[in-house]
């Protein structure tokens, strides 16, 4: 619909037809003025002077309803900005700029929350997914709990938890989390379950998810146990040193580590060539003595009296209370008669020194009993190793030759 003509434009057509026409004024001549006033216009005052009363036929000749027309609509026409003016106020609508996508358009009153995208949900201050978000799982404001090691989550609306990495849920209780660390628990080493064994004189333990043990005090790892005695070795100077006796535990004249040589006794030995030499018998001790031990340590006491070499555990020539003194009898360097002490237990927890027993060359051939066979013999499940000395040194029969067995398990 286009622009509505103006209530002035209309009267001044109005007036011009009239005057076309002929209209009588009531007997007024030509020198009377007309006045026509339009009160409801902001200055809309006109006045049309010299209106002639009569006319004939044909246009007025000073001015034709054109001309009127023409003034009348010149005067009427609005400038560019009245017209902009009223278009607002016709209530044409302003322009909206564009909107980007998942933008939020506020139509509505101040206090009214913001429109969110599909799928999400105004929660206080962000428009949120409440189908993941663990802060308001489900809904505005419902935080999923994290128990001990564990990492919340919220999925499809519902709350959840997984286990921090190396960690395990393995008592099926969720309200202590995962409570089980898999690289240092015991009960459940490297996985849920699994727990860690560990041999007599030793505690479990779990290092990095693999099982493992530690010796208590008293005890050195050897091997898959724990150990007190550590073996023993002799070198005998049969024309240069010589590892004539090597310990079993480690292939050669030494001590496993951990283990300390503290006992070593200077006795006399016999090669085939020379027949009579010097030897050193040494034995590996744990660094102290453990109830539950095996090994009670060793001596060497002269027949005198003297003590030539006193235990490590008792810094004298006796065994610890509770042991059992095993004497292998052979001479020394300096050409006594003495004794080689070994001290065993009867009340082992576990046991790598099972006894030992003497057997001489000559005479009788069991000299000294092991204590834990009664007789001159290692237990079934122990294996044998002879270190041998010189006992009778100028006898009737010559140099007399004498063996202790050492039995190890």
């Amino acid at each position: 619909m286009g622009p509505r003509p103006s209530r002035l434009r209309l009267l001044l057509a109005g007036l011009a037809w009239l005057a076309g026409c002929g209209l009588e004024t009531g007997g007024t001549d030509g020198s009377d003025v007309v006045e026509v006033r339009d009160e409801g216009f902001e200055g809309g005052e006109v006045d049309v002077v010299d209106a002639p009363t009569d006319r004939d036929d044909g246009p007025a000749e000073d001015g034709t309803s054109d001309e009127v027309e023409e003034d009348a609509d010149a005067a009427d026409l609005p400038d560019a900005a009245e017209t902009e003016d009223a278009g607002e106020a016709d209530g044409e609508p302003e322009t909206v700029e564009d909107v980007g996508p998942g933008e939020a358009v506020d139509e509505g009153p101040d206090d009214a929350p913001p429109a969110c995208p599909i799928g999400f949900t105004w929660c206080g201050d962000a428009c949120v997914d409440t189908s993941s978000d663990p802060l308001h799982c489900g809904g505005c404001g419902h935080v999923c709990d994290a128990p001990p090691h564990t990492t919340a989550f919220c999925s499809a609306g519902a709350c959840g938890v997984v286990c921090e990495v190396g960690w395990a849920d393995c008592n099926a209780d969720a309200a202590d989390g995962c409570e089980a660390d898999l690289a240092s628990s015991v009960a459940h080493c490297g996985e849920c379950g699994h727990a860690c064994d560990a041999p007599p004189n030793a505690d479990p333990r779990c290092m990095a998810g693999v099982c493992g043990f530690a010796c208590r005090p008293g005890f050195v790892e050897l091997g898959p146990r724990c150990a007190a005695f550590g073996g023993a070795h002799l070198r005998a100077e049969c024309r240069g040193e010589t590892c004539r006796n090597p310990n079993p535990f480690t292939g050669d004249c030494s001590c496993p580590p951990g283990f300390v040589g503290s006992s070593t006794f200077r006795i006399v030995n016999d090669c085939t060539d020379p027949t009579y030499v010097w030897a050193d018998l040494r034995f590996c001790s744990a660094p102290s003595l453990a109830a539950g031990s095996d090994w009670g340590g060793a001596y060497h006491l002269h027949d005198s009296g003297l003590c030539a070499v006193g235990n490590p555990y008792t810094g004298r020539c006796t065994c610890p209370a509770g042991f059992v003194p095993i004497s292998w009898r052979v001479e020394t360097a300096d050409f006594r008669w003495s004794s080689v002490g070994l001290c065993w237990s009867p009340s082992a927890t576990e046991v790598t020194f099972a006894g030992a027993f003497e057997v001489g060359d000559v005479g009788s051939p069991c000299l000294v009993s092991n204590p834990e066979t009664g007789g001159c013999s290692c237990p079934a499940d122990a294996m044998r190793v002879d270190y041998r000395g010189i006992f009778a040194h100028g006898s009737p029969w010559g140099n007399w030759g004498t063996q202790m067995p050492i039995c190890y398990r």
